[in-house]
């Protein structure tokens, strides 16, 4: 096997490595149409960070692991707003994005609990996989959709039912509820809901069970580069992840939450949110305007969302096609990496990079190289 083939082989363990390594051979930055992680094009941001005098003796001193108190509050509040529940700050731990909260979570059912086997949709995200890997779980798994049958003698799941990464799946409200109450029967549940804001009049469907953890972030409502996210869960839980974040990262961090805040305050945080809803909206359309009724009919798609999902042939080499598209500057990610088993040919599309008068050209480009494919 030659070092470019091995390299793919093993992308799911190396992933930013190997995949940069195809992206910096193939392709530089001009005319180079981003259609791969999941950052934003500035069109998405609409506020600029906001020119605050921060308090320095708050900046100057350790805070406490939870997250400072007046942002608690706003998060408290923006939560119960959206869930239509009542939740108390000890329900809430901020952290240093979803990345950090899953890390957290796995950390405490692991030595908190004695769980080493957790439920995951295959495919599903792949920071998620490789911490549980990390964390020496037994990963057993189920279809994004959640039809298959699954073994109910598992203890903990970490499950996506809004707009998943990377299938971009979105489960409905009834029907995830259904599927939620079922698993709490057996099992804790950690619901990553990083993207469920992303549509219009949407909601936080939590569930009130002290099984049951709630996860989501600020990074996609507002930008990646903030890194805040928060967990909502029983208070006993809330309490022991505070320990476990004390002592693996002090606190989140403090400059982040300041911006945070100044966005709960000045109520900017819902215009950045409608924003993004609006924007790819309208990216989503072009793109599927765009694309040729062949490629269309392979695609995964949900509401407004994150993300599409290209199944391919069996036979097809998702090497050679992966290589082709960098070299007509069009970067896509491989399916490959988000599988724990039972892995298929596959492609993941995300919007939010590119820039909206890029789309056109991009989709036109991908449908013409993958009907060669499939």
């Amino acid at each position: 096997m030659n070092e470019k083939n091995n390299l793919f082989k093993n992308v799911g363990k190396f992933r930013d490595n190997n995949i940069s390594y195809y992206v910096n051979k193939y392709t530089n930055n001009d005319g180079f149409y981003n259609l791969g992680w999941g950052n934003l094009s500035e069109e998405m941001i609409k506020y600029i960070v906001p020119k605050i005098n921060f308090d320095k003796n708050l900046i100057g001193r350790y805070n406490d692991s939870q997250g400072t108190k007046d942002l608690l509050d706003e998060i408290v509040k923006f939560v119960n707003e959206k869930s239509g529940l009542i939740l108390n700050k000890e329900n809430i731990l901020i952290t240093n994005g979803v990345t950090s909260s899953i890390f957290l979570l796995g950390n405490y059912f692991k030595n908190f609990h004695n769980i080493n086997t957790v439920l995951l949709q295959n495919p599903t995200y792949d920071t998620a996989i490789n911490i549980f890997r990390s964390q020496d779980y037994d990963i057993k798994t189920t279809d994004p959709n959640l039809n298959d049958n699954y073994d109910k003698n598992i203890e903990l799941a970490y499950l996506m039912f809004k707009f998943q990464n990377p299938t971009g799946l979105y489960i409905e409200k009834d029907r995830a509820k259904e599927l939620k109450e079922n698993i709490l029967k057996s099992s804790y549940l950690i619901e990553d809901d990083s993207y469920g804001l992303l549509e219009k009049d949407s909601e936080i469907n939590i569930i009130k069970n002290n099984k049951y953890v709630y996860l989501s972030s600020f990074s996609k409502y507002i930008f990646p580069g903030l890194r805040l996210g928060y967990i909502v869960a029983d208070v006993n839980i809330i309490n022991n992840l505070k320990t476990i974040q004390k002592y693996y990262m002090s606190h989140p961090n403090i400059l982040s939450q300041i911006v945070l805040f100044d966005y709960f305050k000045t109520g900017k945080i819902y215009n950045e949110i409608n924003n993004k809803i609006r924007i790819l909206d309208i990216k989503n359309k072009l793109f599927e305007n765009s694309l040729s009724p062949k490629i269309k009919n392979i695609l995964t798609h949900d509401h407004t969302g994150f993300y599409y999902w290209l199944k391919l042939p069996k036979d097809v080499n998702l090497i050679h096609l992966f290589i082709e598209l960098l070299k007509n500057k069009v970067f896509v990610i491989p399916g490959d990496i988000y599988f724990v088993n039972n892995k298929y040919n596959a492609l993941r599309v995300c919007l939010s990079p590119i820039n909206i008068n890029d789309i056109p050209k991009a989709a036109k480009i991908l449908s013409k190289i993958i009907e060669n494919y499939v």
